[in-house]
């Protein structure tokens, strides 16, 4: 975001630089972090379906990118995807039984 505005034109202070990296770089993870808890909790309900629990994994990612890149929260969603991906490594479920 801050190279794209230098692209076009627009010019930005230090302090507005310095925010923008402070959002990016704190605001990703904290999105992912919260998505992978919703994520978990609400995997961790699940006996034995692991059907629904991969279907929650792609559509919990799929919506953790979007709401990252494409609303008003406009921080980077690969950031926050590893962060969920590492997340729910961690904290998740730890098998998928067939």
């Amino acid at each position: 975001m801050i190279f794209l505005g230098l692209t076009k034109g627009i010019y930005l202070n230090t302090s507005e630089v310095a925010i923008d990296i402070v959002r990016f770089s704190v605001g990703a993870p904290l999105l992912g972090l919260t998505i992978g808890f919703i994520l978990s909790t609400w995997m961790k309900r699940i006996i034995r379906d692991s059907t629904l629990i991969i279907a929650i994994m792609f559509a919990g990612s799929y919506l953790c990118f979007f709401i990252a890149e494409f609303t008003w929260v406009h921080v980077p969603g690969v950031l926050s995807i590893v962060t969920l991906g590492l997340y729910l490594s961690a904290v998740g479920k730890r098998r998928v039984y067939p």
